[in-house]
């Protein structure tokens, strides 16, 4: 557990109580009672904690564009911990898969895992977390699936038709600002 003086910490997010990955890992090591902050994306987070809206972030290591993080020179990496998401799987809303479907929604991190799933599909659209690839599935009239974690699945009552990875430990970045460029 990281132990310092972080009332609010920014993250990635609709809501602070929705299943993804990075919420689940600062409530695991901050504490439930963590001042979490949800943005859009971790670039929204980062601004915020630039302008000293919030304490802290934190970035899960499989972000593509957290070297970015990394080298703003307002940013300083504070802390690193691990904690084991949920299982990463393909679902849709019908509960038996299909061989074909007409979109996959997916969070870019998770496209290494794109080539495992036992389906076709005619587009795929990157998103913003876990949980929009679930909302986007939901909201769409087309057969759509999504790859997200089993959390955001069981939440937003997606059918999990195939597990991608099962217990990952995922590392995360803690970032706050740094003061030397103040």
């Amino acid at each position: 557990m990281i132990a310092r003086d972080i009332t609010k910490i920014g993250t990635l997010g609709n809501t602070i109580n929705e299943p993804n990955c990075t919420t689940l890992a600062i409530k695991g090591n901050f504490g439930e009672s963590a001042g979490l902050v949800s943005f859009s994306t971790f670039e929204q987070a980062a601004e915020a904690l630039i302008d000293e809206e919030i304490d802290a972030m934190a970035v899960p290591y499989a972000y593509p564009n957290g070297y970015k993080l990394i080298m703003n020179k307002s940013l300083l990496v504070s802390d690193i911990f691990t904690f084991i998401i949920p299982s990463l799987v393909f679902g849709s809303k019908e509960p038996n898969a299909k061989a074909e479907y007409k979109i996959l929604f997916n969070h870019a991190a998770t496209d290494p895992l794109v080539n495992e799933i036992n389906a076709e599909w005619g587009n795929q659209v990157h998103v913003n977390s876990n949980s929009a690839a679930c909302l986007n599935v939901l909201e769409n009239t087309d057969s759509c699936c999504a790859i997200t974690n089993s959390a955001c699945a069981q939440q937003y009552g997606l059918y999990s038709h195939q597990i991608l990875r099962a217990a990952i430990k995922m590392p995360f970045v803690v970032f706050i600002k740094n003061r030397k460029y103040t």
